[in-house]
This record gives structure tokens, C-alpha cells and sequence, in this order.
């Protein structure tokens, strides 16, 4: 077909149905105008549920009442259980119930948006910073440090920070000097904000007395003298009464020999500037060699290292632990443990996993003939119960009942 003719006959099919596609036309447009955002209103929605917007059409859906609030989720949930300006806001017991509340001190809200917990009056004196740093004064929605709160810390009592500054606890010269770090390691001098170690602050420390730390560089105690190292305690207790590089250590065996760790530990010689037993008469004479066989010396310690040593000690009569094994006595043979005091006291004769134990006696399983008595039935008089079944060994039954 020609399209001159193709055209024409459109043209009049056009204006044969104008009217009717004209209204078809006016039809749409008035439904597209007027059509409804949604068919369902906020109040069918998860919404009006987990956070109180119940009213309007999505997407603006809003607070109206406050029972919609009261009884959203997000009241169980976070707090937002009061009505303000069409939407569910919380209150302080939503800050009351946050973690922050009891280590930072934020307990009261603020509305936004956003909505966000800050310090006020009395919020911060039950916090665990007022507590641990003292910080127990609110300001600008923080806790910050007051004297009072200062006062009462740790750091105060060991470091001297026990005055308010900026918001922070810091030294004062008094609470320098009665803190524990001056007494114990000779931080009595205000420098800064901080206690600090000055001339003469490390005499009058334990530093001193202890491990004759008796001189003050560059902010450290250190040993000065051969003479106040050896007046000291560690001097007494291990050795260190002499001085090298600035601290006290032993330098002759005789230092060593006369401390307490040598009687106690064996501890009469020297290593690595260190005492340290060095010989066998040093693990010989002590305690632990009759009593637990640690008589001989290995990589400076004394340990047991052959049975003779167990089975002369006090171990091996006492406990059956007379043989050596892995540097100690353990128990190895049945003969000992049954030879010992804990198996005539206490039962235990049996060597197992190094020590004497009493005997594993496994439970006897029950015989066939008594399994099949205890789970037969019993036959009363008149109660009409069967008869048992007979037992494979019985033999059979002829005849009547006799």
C-alpha cells in the first residue's frame, strides 16, 4: 500500500474516535492528580510500632500521641518514650541505662537532633571516672577534675595528684611529699605538674635503704657508694654489696656466700654478675638436698640428677619419690610407694604418672544370672502376674506343678 494512502486512512480513524480518545486522556490525567501516595496509612506500618510515628502517610509519618510512644519499642528499647515536636524523644533514663552513664558520668539528655547524653549536677560523683581519675565536676556536658575528687584517687595517694587544674588532677608541692612514690622510690620534688626526683629525694627512700640506690642523675636514683650498697637490704638478702656501672651488685664470692639466698637456695657464687650456685657443695648443704634430693648443680639451679640423691632424701621415705627424673624425684616403682609412709597412712602404693597413688580398681560388671534376677519380675501370691522365664541353666520341668 502506497503510504499517502497508509496516511490517510489513519487520519480518518483519528477523527472517527477524537472524542473517545480525548476523554480516555482527560481520564488519566485526573487519576494521575489525584492518586494516593500509598494505600496504607503510618499506623499499618512497622513503623508505628517500633518507633511511635503512627500518623500520616508514608513517607511522612509522625508522632501525635503520646501513648504511641509509650507503647513503641524503641521505649522498651532506648528510652524514647515522651512526645516532642511529632516525634517520640528520650529522657534521662535512656542516658541512666547507657554504659557512659557509669564510666563517664553522661546521665542526662539533651535533645537534638541529635539527641546525646551529657554530665550534669550531681551525674558525675557516682561515675567510675570521679571515682578512678576525679573527675566529679560537671562542666559543659563533661566531668571534669575537682580538688575534692582529686583527693580521694589513687594517684593522689601514690603519684601526688591530688590538685585541680584545667580539668585534670595534678601535683602539688605537700601531696609530692606524701605520696608513696617519694617514700618508695624518691618522687618527693614538684617539677611541672608532676612529682619528680630532686637532690637528697632518693636518701630518704626505700631506694636507698633497700638497694642502696642513694644518689640522684638526670631525675634517677643510683648507687654511689660501695658503702651504702652493702647497708642496704638486698645486700643482706642477696648478695649485692658492691658497685658497678652505678648499681649495687656482688662482686665477690664473699658477698655472696654471706647472704641469705646462699643458706636458703644455694645462691654462694657468682654468675653473670649474679649469685647463683655454682658448685655441688653449694646445693649440698642446703635443705632441699635431704629433703627433696636437690643435691647437684645444673645451669646454676640444684636440682636431682641421679637416684641416690632421691633415695636419700627425706621425699623417698615420706612419699615413695626415689628416683631421679626431669631434675626431681618422682616415683617409679611400686616397691618404693609400698616401702613409704603414704602407702602404710594413706593407702597410696601404686606408682602412677610419678607420684604414689592409691591402686585404679575398676568396677566389676554384674554376672548374666544376677542381671536376669534383678530384672525379672516378682511373682506374689494372687498378684497374677506370669511366671518368670527359666534360665538357660536350669534344667526343664516335667510333669505338673509338685
Amino acid at each position: 500500500m502506497p503510504v499517502p494512502e497508509r496516511l490517510s486512512r489513519i487520519a480518518d480513524v483519528l477523527h472517527r474516535y477524537a472524542s473517545t480518545i480525548v476523554l480516555g486522556l482527560v481520564v488519566v490525567l485526573i487519576w494521575f492528580a489525584t492518586r494516593e501516595r500509598s494505600v496504607q496509612a503510618c499506623g499499618d506500618l512497622k513503623i508505628c510500632k517500633e518507633q511511635g510515628l503512627c500518623a500520616g502517610s508514608p513517607p511522612h509519618c509522625e508522632a501525635v500521641r503520646a501513648a504511641d510512644c509509650e507503647n513503641s519499642l524503641d521505649c522498651k528499647r532506648r528510652g524514647r518514650c515522651v512526645l516532642d515536636g511529632h516525634r517520640c524523644v528520650p529522657d534521662d533514663r535512656y542516658c541512666e541505662q547507657e554504659a557512659t552513664c557509669k564510666s563517664t558520668g553522661r546521665c542526662s539528655i539533651v535533645l537534638g537532633p541529635p539527641d546525646r547524653c551529657v554530665a550534669k549536677g550531681d551525674d558525675c560523683l557516682a561515675s567510675d571516672a570521679c571515682r578512678d581519675k576525679g573527675l566529679c565536676e560537671a562542666r559543659d556536658g563533661e566531668c571534669v577534675a575537682s580538688t575534692p575528687g582529686c583527693e580521694k584517687t589513687a594517684p593522689c595517694k601514690e603519684q601526688g595528684l591530688c590538685v585541680a587544674r584545667d580539668g585534670k588532677c595534678v601535683a602539688s608541692a605537700e601531696a609530692c611529699k606524701a605520696s608513696s612514690m617519694c617514700q618508695k622510690q624518691g618522687y618527693c620534688t614538684l617539677m611541672d605538674d608532676w612529682c619528680g626526683v630532686g637532690p637528697n629525694d632518693c636518701e630518704r627512700s626505700e631506694r636507698c635503704s633497700k638497694f642502696g640506690l642513694c644518689q640522684e642523675r638526670k631525675g634517677v636514683c643510683e648507687a654511689r657508694s660501695a658503702a651504702e650498697c652493702a647497708a642496704s637490704l638486698q645486700c643482706r638478702q642477696s648478695g649485692r654489696c658492691g658497685i658497678e656501672k652505678n648499681h649495687c651488685r656482688p662482686t665477690t664470692e664473699a658477698h655472696c656466700s654471706k647472704s641469705e639466698r646462699c643458706k636458703t637456695h644455694g645462691e654462694c657464687g657468682i654468675y653473670l654478675g649474679m649469685c647463683r650456685p655454682t658448685k655441688a657443695a653449694h646445693c649440698a648443704a642446703l635443705p632441699a638436698c635431704s629433703e627433696s634430693g636437690r643435691c647437684s648443680v645444673k645451669s646454676n639451679r640444684c636440682v636431682a640428677t641421679t637416684d641416690a640423691e632421691c633415695r636419700a632424701s627425706a621425699q623417698c621415705t615420706n612419699e615413695g619419690l626415689c628416683s631421679a627424673r626431669g631434675e626431681a624425684c618422682a616415683a617409679k616403682a611400686d616397691a618404693d610407694c609400698r616401702a613409704s609412709k603414704v602407702c602404710t597412712e594413706k593407702g597410696q602404693c601404686t606408682a602412677q604418672l610419678g607420684r604414689c597413688r592409691k591402686p585404679f580398681t575398676p568396677r566389676a560388671a554384674p554376672s548374666a544370672s544376677a542381671s536376669a534376677s534383678a530384672s525379672a519380675p516378682s511373682s506374689g501370691s494372687g498378684s497374677g502376674s506370669a511366671p518368670a522365664a527359666p534360665s538357660p541353666r536350669d534344667p526343664p520341668r516335667l510333669g505338673g506343678n509338685h
